[in-house]
């Protein structure tokens, strides 16, 4: 969605990383800002592509499959944010995350509601672990063994708030976040998937 802590790097990123395709939730190319339709177009070209509920898209063995937005959004709104079932699955493995961009507790709700969460092993906790991204109720039905946060350190929110924290922490899950672990990149692996963090951290 159009959020600057969102989109802000984009213009930052041409002609410095390759690049071929950006994907907008249905409905937000028409809405996009001029700064950042510009930056868009100077990262990929003049073709900017729009994904529509029940849309996958395939990147080596993982299938990414959006089930949100259901319908077509303006992008300028948390809840417009493109959600991901993520799949990755073969002989030995099997690996699946949800990807929650910014939206919140309201929306994961729905998707729980409708079915489309199957199990999980990694939730990407909604609007950087705010206090409104989910309920100790959703956590204990969707019931990840690893939580992350994505969030600047000292941001002027707060995030991820303490109420958060303690509900995935209540329900056993492992809990990490940007601000102490600095990148954090889970693979899948035989046995569960692997975590290797940018910098160390004592939790």
């Amino acid at each position: 969605h159009q959020h600057a802590d969102h989109v802000g790097g984009v213009a930052d990123l041409a002609y410095k990383m390759p690049c071929e395709q950006i994907f907008f939730a249905e409905g937000v190319t028409s809405e996009l800002s001029p700064e950042l339709e510009s930056a868009c177009k100077a990262l990929v070209g003049t073709q900017l592509e729009e994904l529509s509920y029940g849309d996958t898209l395939h990147v080596g063995q993982f299938v990414l499959r959006m089930i949100w937005p259901r319908m077509p959004v303006s992008g300028l709104e948390n809840k417009d944010s493109i959600q991901f079932d993520v799949l990755y699955q073969d002989d030995k493995q099997r690996f699946r995350a949800l990807l929650t961009g910014d939206a919140e507790k309201k929306e994961l709700a729905e998707l729980i509601a409708a079915g489309d969460i199957g199990d999980i092993d990694v939730l990407k906790l909604g609007h950087h672990g705010s206090k409104i991204s989910l309920t100790a109720k959703q956590a204990q039905e969707l019931l990840p063994e690893l939580c992350l946060a994505s969030a600047g350190e000292k941001n002027k929110y707060g995030h991820p708030s303490g109420e958060c924290i303690e509900i995935v922490k209540n329900i056993g899950s492992c809990f990490l976040c940007t601000i102490d672990c600095g990148d954090i990149c889970v693979c899948p692996a035989e046995g569960g998937p692997t975590i290797v963090c940018q910098k160390s951290f004592v939790d």
